[in-house]
């Protein structure tokens, strides 16, 4: 048999295969913007994609102290059927369920977020875990298409403010 009936043997059969195909997950790289200034530095941590939801760590640092943030894309059929509200009031309650273990809310504010829509910011004093001893600031909000900023701030209220007024995914 010769090399033209070979590729056209196989070419006939490819055509009458069926397809197959399977949903792909694929993260899709972006950029946290965050404005704070000269003396601010940004460094990426882990990622994590276990739960559903890719999640990268990243800490911002300067003289006066660091926050942690958790940048967070749900890729769930489940949660991505969530309206961005829901989402973000079940990643909220979440988050404070958790920081309750280690501490207790001492008061609330509210900033405002790079689009303009209203996110709480909560007082702590941690009693226990880590951060014994000390008082930082959570809040959680949207930050862009599908993703979300979950913040813990132990810097001042007023650089806390400003994280959660510029940052974003770009």
């Amino acid at each position: 048999m010769n090399r033209l009936a070979i590729l056209v043997a196989i070419f006939a059969l490819l055509g009458c295969s069926a397809a197959l195909d399977a949903k792909v997950i694929t993260p899709c790289e972006r950029t946290l913007v965050v404005d704070l200034g000269e003396g601010y530095y940004i460094n990426a941590g882990d990622i994590d994609t276990s739960s559903g939801i890719f999640m990268e760590n990243f800490t911002i640092s300067g003289e006066a102290g660091k926050a942690d943030a958790v940048v967070f894309t749900p890729y769930d059929e489940i949660l991505k059927m969530l309206s961005k509200e829901s989402f973000l009031d079940i990643m909220s309650v979440a988050l404070m369920v958790e920081a309750t273990k280690e501490g207790y809310e001492t008061g609330n504010w509210t900033a405002s977020s790079y689009y303009g829509a209203p996110v709480v910011v909560h007082n702590m004093t941690f009693t226990s875990g880590t951060l014994a001893g000390s008082d930082g600031y959570l809040a959680v909000w949207h930050a862009g298409d599908e993703s979300y900023i979950m913040l813990l701030s132990m810097l001042d209220s007023n650089t806390t403010s400003r994280i959660i007024s510029t940052a974003r995914i770009v």
